[in-house]
């Protein structure tokens, strides 16, 4: 399973329902205004940024495999950080369900 190829980028323009993050490919994304939560605009550049947080996560964590395989034993709470950013890794890429 693979998502609409990036960069995305948060449409300048003003829809009634809010603004669209689109790709390539079109709308990626859009998000209704709620009156209750004012951070339509700051949801719309996290969702914008995905891809890219995507392949920086991908990226670290197959370093960190390349590291660890070498030979080096990362301190427990590195690892373990490690080790949730690779389960992140694998709900990303459909490896893996979702936990509640």
């Amino acid at each position: 399973m693979t998502h609409t190829k990036g960069p995305w980028r948060v449409n300048g323009r003003r829809i009634e329902s809010g603004p669209i993050v689109a790709g390539d490919g079109g709308a990626v994304a859009t998000l209704h205004r709620d009156l209750s939560d004012g951070n339509i605009e700051a949801n719309a550049r996290l969702i914008a940024l995905a891809p890219e947080l995507a392949a920086q996560l991908k990226a670290f964590v197959a370093l960190a495999k390349e590291v660890r395989a070498g030979g080096y034993r990362f301190p427990v709470l590195i690892q373990d950080v490690m080790d949730d950013l690779d389960a992140l890794l694998a709900q990303l890429e459909g490896r893996e369900e979702a936990t509640p």
